[in-house]
């Protein structure tokens, strides 16, 4: 019996402002490029906002409301 290896990568990612506390950003997008292959994604826990996976884009987007 042969067995494959699993291909995976982790991505740890900390979003930190350089900006006044007093002064907000609205309607944040990260976008995190994985490569064109990716089979699948699974995204445990993010912070704030919401993340997702685009096939089409080959990216994960987090969108964030408010920093």
């Amino acid at each position: 019996m042969i067995q494959e290896e699993e291909d995976r990568i982790e991505f740890t990612i900390n979003l930190r402002s350089i900006f006044e506390q007093s002064d907000i950003a609205n309607s944040v997008v990260v976008k995190i490029p994985v490569p064109k292959n990716t089979a699948g994604v699974k995204i445990y826990s993010q912070g704030s906002g919401k993340a997702k996976y685009e096939p089409e884009r080959s990216m994960i987007m987090w969108r964030i409301k408010k920093v």
